[in-house]
């Protein structure tokens, strides 16, 4: 994955805005948010990541959902961006208060850059692709909550959370505010998923078991 990631020129994209962006701020000698919507570097840089992040979203979902999930990820390039040029003015100055050479700054940024615009991205692209299929799924689940449940389902194995495994196996119709919070990707990295089920007197009475005693009385 780490392989066909660093060789999509997407992110080199990214990598390549990026370099020019911390040019820029050196340039600059200062940061302030508000040059985000100005400064031609930065700008490219968000447009670049926000490319990334909304490539991952390639399934087929209603129209509407997806300029939802376009614009999401373009507003957190913009917040990532302003985090990393907010770190990178830390490394503006020495320890005199003057401006660094070039050469001195780059080599402080290096890793900030490897940080956010490979190690992060990589993740956040996967995080975006596995919120991207959950969402197209939810959009495609039947609404008929007294035929169809959906399942809490983990991977398996052990590198399952014990938080995650703790909800595996848990049967709720698609309206229960349990899937609110629970809905996958359940946090970062989460390899969970939830598949739709026939509502049979089984499962409802799986529901009832695996319920805590409060969720079952807020049901009634």
């Amino acid at each position: 994955m780490e392989l066909a990631m660093s060789d999509n020129p997407s992110f080199k994209k990214v990598l390549n805005a990026s370099q020019k962006a911390f040019k820029k701020l050196h340039g600059q000698g200062k940061y302030n948010p508000k040059d985000l919507g100005t400064i031609k570097e930065y700008k490219d840089l968000i447009d670049a990541t926000a490319g990334v992040l909304q490539s991952a979203i390639t399934h087929e979902m209603p129209q509407e959902l997806k300029d939802y999930l376009d614009n999401d990820a373009f507003v957190f390039s913009g917040l990532k961006v302003h985090a990393q040029l907010t770190e990178a003015r830390s490394y503006l100055k020495d320890e005199n208060g003057q401006i660094r050479p070039y050469a001195d700054f780059e080599q402080k940024i290096l890793q900030l850059n490897e940080a956010y615009n490979k190690n992060y991205l990589e993740a956040e692209y996967l995080f975006a692709t596995q919120s991207a299929q959950s969402a197209a799924s939810w959009a495609g689940y039947s609404d008929d909550t007294e035929r169809y449940y959906l399942e809490y389902r983990t991977a398996g194995d052990d590198r399952v959370r014990d938080s995650h495994a703790a909800l595996n196996g848990i049967v709720l119709p698609k309206d229960d505010p349990f899937w609110q919070k629970y809905y996958t990707p359940n946090g970062w990295r989460c390899r969970c998923h939830v598949v739709e089920v026939l509502a049979s007197s089984n499962t409802k009475a799986i529901v009832s078991k695996l319920l805590p005693k409060e969720k079952r009385q807020q049901r009634k």
